[in-house]
């Protein structure tokens, strides 16, 4: 941008070229790809470093069909996202969870619901 020099005279031509260099160094940032990003896949040893398991434990984990995972050929992949829902099931309730939940089961028992009676 060019040093300018203020007056009343050129005061709308100045806001002009301001907005101008705004809008240019705006631009880049707005046009960021909006895609969604598509789900990362992995291999045996990135799972394993992700999950911070050993290898032969993710492979046992594959064979009982613990963990969920794709195959091809003799390779096996696995979803970033489908790993973290994996951890996220393992998530253990706090006992207020459990409080809150039983309270509501036993007053939805109690509101109403027919016990075959």
């Amino acid at each position: 941008m060019e040093n300018l020099v203020l007056s009343t005279i050129n005061s709308n031509a100045f806001i002009q070229e301001v907005a101008n260099e705004v809008v240019r160094q705006l631009i880049p940032l707005i046009n960021i790809d909006k895609t969604e990003p598509q789900d990362e896949l992995k291999n045996i040893d990135e799972a394993s470093e992700f999950l911070h398991l050993a290898k032969a434990t993710l492979y046992s984990k594959v064979s009982k069909g613990e963990i969920p995972h794709m195959k091809k050929g003799k390779r096996l992949y696995f979803s970033t996202e489908s790993l973290i829902e994996y951890l996220h099931s393992g998530r253990v309730k706090t006992n207020e969870e459990i409080s809150a939940e039983s309270l509501d089961y036993v007053n939805i028992k109690k509101g109403g619901a027919t016990n075959g009676k």
